[in-house]
């Protein structure tokens, strides 16, 4: 999800030797240290959701994916495009490469898919942070309405997680890296297969070297949610129980599924409503005027 230290912790793993894409977005004021993104797979990634009429900031709660969307021939060309920045990535950097972009969570049927035609060992970091901080951030940067932030957060994570499964080798926590990073990059490392080459002093140098303080501007310790899943959701992934938080996730995106339809049932009638209350209204206002004196 957006905001929840996904920049940092890709920084962390190229600093750590995970190799980066060459085309990676400049630093702003909202991530000084910038944002270890490659701007063509953004692009890309961006996009796939257009196909759908969608942005990032769209829910699917609202606009919901297409079944089998992955495969529709507007995104197979989008797809085609990733899969060439992957086989050339691969080979330029003798098989390792990493990328990062928050967009990935929701389309990651996209990859899976790119990943087993080509046979690719790949393993998913899933960067979470408290909801109520994601939403903070995100109102501070682009004033997107908290309850809505907090619904995106939800959908990320899930989709995340019902998409990677057993593919997501860590899951890691924005406030972690400022109370205890290089225990968390420790664990990151082990789960990723790249634990041998760093020992705890190197580890510890390189979180000190790229993790500050300054990157907490928003910390929450307890503040209730506005969705019921929100909280057990985060609960179950700081606990790093993958298989729980897809039960979650499994619930709601049942539970999501059902509220699109109630909600566009209600919108459908107010619609019609709002159409013959028009049309009530333009033929008094013809009455009105037949009968005025000429």
């Amino acid at each position: 999800m957006h905001r929840s230290g996904t920049s940092a912790t890709t920084n962390l793993l190229n600093a750590f030797g995970v190799p980066l894409s060459d085309d990676l977005m400049e630093p702003t004021v909202f991530n000084a240290k910038g944002y270890f993104e490659s701007k063509e797979i953004s692009r890309i990634q961006d996009a796939i959701l257009q196909t759908m009429g969608m942005t990032w900031q769209t829910s699917a709660l609202f606009v919901p994916f297409p079944s089998n969307w992955w495969r529709s021939v507007a995104v197979q060309e989008y797809k085609n495009q990733l899969a060439e920045i992957v086989r050339s990535e691969l080979t330029r950097n003798n098989g390792l490469w990493g990328f990062k972009d928050p967009r990935t969570a929701r389309l990651l049927p996209v990859w899976m898919e790119l990943v087993e035609e080509q046979h690719i060992d790949a393993s998913f970091v899933l960067a979470t942070r408290h909801p109520v901080d994601v939403a903070k951030s995100l109102f501070s940067r682009e004033q997107v309405d908290p309850l809505l932030s907090e619904l995106l957060w939800l959908e990320h994570n899930a989709d995340a997680v019902l998409a990677a499964g057993e593919r997501i080798a860590a899951v890691v926590d924005y406030d972690a890296w400022m109370m205890n990073g290089a225990a968390q990059a420790r664990y990151m490392l082990d789960a990723l297969g790249l634990g041998n080459a760093h020992s705890e002093d190197d580890i510890a140098r390189i979180v000190g070297s790229v993790i500050s303080s300054d990157l907490a501007h928003h910390r929450t310790v307890n503040a209730a949610s506005k969705l019921p899943f929100t909280m057990p959701m985060y609960d179950a992934l700081l606990k790093k129980d993958v298989a729980r938080a897809s039960q979650i996730a499994g619930v709601f995106n049942v539970s999501r599924g059902f509220s699109h339809v109630v909600i566009t049932h209600a919108i459908d009638g107010l619609r019609r409503e709002n159409k013959e209350l028009r049309q009530l209204a333009a033929a008094q206002q013809a009455q009105l005027a037949r009968q005025e004196p000429a």
